[in-house]
């Protein structure tokens, strides 16, 4: 917003953005928790038309109404506990070119990620070639075991093309219901595949991304030789790490 003080007319103009004086706010509803009946926790992502979430909201910005009547006992603190919670998915490549190449360093790399990772964190692998698969998910804090999601990414068959368009969406969708910290992290060989975004567009997949605040990373090793493919990889990245 901009502020324009008119001193001899002794008035202020606020001029805003046209999206943010004729619109309200943007409320989804992520999840419902019904498990202390009556009491209900409602689960909400908030935004600006603009897409920008909205940050440092107090009890007070909220209400509740039941046939007209106000409702009390409201909390907010209900998210605390999943915000201490990472929901992560790990989509790797599995390409000739990222088993021949780059397998040795599978191991450390999955280590090195996950080194500060708490057994309450919820990890997902999946692994993207023709077709896509979970190949691994801890959903209790028992199933979470370093060592062998570190095995895992150096296994399974591999297909000269990849279907990463599908395997990125098919995370985003996984992260729709989760609460707390959301992050998808693409391990990619950095070689151009013509048709890896075929099924699911790269723009498809940001809109997705963007739609839900969830952050997408990649880890992207130098594999194209090719300096105009390499070129076109790296925009790829970009495009989809600004989601």
């Amino acid at each position: 917003a901009l502020y324009l003080a008119d001193y001899t007319a002794n008035h202020m103009l606020l001029l805003v953005p046209e999206a943010l004086r004729i619109s309200n706010f943007d409320i989804r509803i992520q999840n419902i928790d019904s498990r202390a009946y009556p009491s209900m926790a409602v689960f909400l992502t908030l935004a600006q038309r603009t897409g920008k979430p909205l940050l440092g909201l107090e009890r007070k910005n909220f209400r509740i109404y039941e046939n007209d009547n106000r409702m009390g006992g409201l909390r907010i603190d209900n998210i605390k506990a999943f915000n201490h919670r990472v929901n992560l998915v790990l989509v790797q490549e599995n390409s000739s070119t990222m088993r021949e190449r780059y397998q040795e360093y599978l191991s450390s790399l999955a280590l090195t990620l996950l080194k500060d990772i708490r057994i309450s964190d919820r990890i997902t692998v999946v692994r993207a070639g023709e077709q896509v698969r979970t190949v691994y998910q801890a959903i209790r804090e028992s199933d979470l075991k370093r060592r062998e999601i570190a095995r895992i990414l150096g296994e399974g068959e591999v297909t000269a093309s990849v279907n990463l368009g599908k395997a990125i969406f098919d995370a985003l969708a996984g992260l729709l219901d989760a609460l707390g910290p959301r992050r998808v992290t693409l391990i990619t060989s950095g070689i151009y595949h013509p048709i890896a975004f075929r099924q699911y567009s790269l723009q498809r997949i940001v809109q997705l991304a963007r739609a839900h605040n969830i952050k997408v990373d990649v880890i992207s090793y130098q594999g194209e030789d090719d300096p105009e493919k390499d070129q076109l990889v790296r925009s790829d990245w970009l495009e989809l790490t600004n989601s």
